[in-house]
This record gives C-alpha cells, structure tokens and sequence, in this order.
C-alpha cells in the first residue's frame, strides 16, 4: 500500500501542479460593486432621512395639541 501512494503523489509533479493553476481563467473585475454600493447607500441615507422627517413631524403635532 505505500508504494501505491508514493506512485500517487509522484503523478503530479510541482511543475505540473503550477501549470494547471495558470491555465485557469481569471475573473474580470467587474466596476459594478461600488456603484452598487453606491446605490445602497444613497438609499439607505434617502430613507432614514424620510424617516426621520416622519418623526418629527409626529412630535411636533404632539406638541402642538
């Protein structure tokens, strides 16, 4: 059993190993993560901004009564 996984392991040599990892092909960086990011916190600020007007529209009408 041991000579059959030494002939395992010596199958793929390191150079091998290496030339396998670069014939993958890389992602292309896509722009679209900050914009969206962007887009996410604009609206994030928009709502807690009409929130917040709600609210204080709520305690002003209270205090008037």
């Amino acid at each position: 059993m041991d000579v059959e996984a030494s002939v395992i392991w010596t199958l793929a040599t390191p150079c091998d190993r290496q030339s396998r990892m670069e014939s993958k092909p890389t992602k292309p960086a896509t722009k679209k993560t900050p914009d969206n990011r962007e887009d996410r916190l604009k609206a994030a600020l928009k709502a807690n901004l009409q929130r917040r007007k709600a609210q204080t529209r709520v305690r002003k009408a209270a205090d008037q009564k």
